[in-house]
């Protein structure tokens, strides 16, 4: 958006480009507060959630962000092996959390006794 009010300016009329310029800018301090305020909220998700005192929602906005981060939905696979080795290792992480939190006691039972994890 701010790089369209840039190319709409005039190029000739000093004023136009310091507003374009200006508008730019404004642009550009929102998106940053807008991303700002979503780590803030994260971050005090994952406070809460881990020292005991979270509330409604916490837990939904961190298991969206270890969702994406540990890819959990998606293959781990990479071509690079450290990557892939990154990667797979993130994705055992989810799993396992999704496991513990979705599936019946008997049923994590029977698969953890399995492997004795």
């Amino acid at each position: 958006m701010a790089e369209d009010s840039l190319e709409l300016a005039d190029p000739l009329d000093p004023f136009d480009v310091a507003t374009a310029h200006s508008t730019a800018r404004e642009d550009q301090e929102t998106a940053i507060a807008v991303q700002q305020a979503a780590l803030r909220a994260r971050q005090s998700a994952y406070i809460r959630v881990f020292s005991d005192h979270a509330i409604t929602g916490d837990g939904a906005v961190v298991l969206a962000d270890l969702r994406r981060f540990c890819r959990g939905g998606q293959t781990p696979w990479s071509d690079d092996q450290r990557v892939h080795a990154l990667l797979t290792g993130r994705h055992e992480v989810y799993t396992r959390i999704t496991q513990h939190m979705g599936m019946s006691f008997d049923d994590l039972w029977e698969l953890l006794s399995e492997g004795k994890t």
